[in-house]
């Protein structure tokens, strides 16, 4: 007997944890397109992105497989 795990909306937890990512990173990048400060938690630190900052443009590249990351603050 094969034991399944656990399913959202018939995916697997995976796939909706991708999913999720995939529509947070779009929904971000919308709104530095338009110009709309985000203020989101990254590597738990709480902070505000404005589209002409470092970390706004490389999430603007059109790579949708870029993955950002901060550097920790020391």
């Amino acid at each position: 007997m094969s034991e399944s795990g656990p399913f959202i909306f018939g995916l697997s937890v995976a796939e909706f944890a991708s999913l999720a990512r995939r529509a947070t990173r779009e929904a971000v990048r919308e709104n530095l397109r338009a110009g709309i400060p985000v203020t989101g938690m990254v590597d738990g630190v709480i902070g505000e992105i404005h589209s002409t900052d470092a970390l706004a443009l490389e999430l603007l590249k059109d790579d949708p497989a870029t993955e950002i990351s901060r550097e920790p603050k020391v």
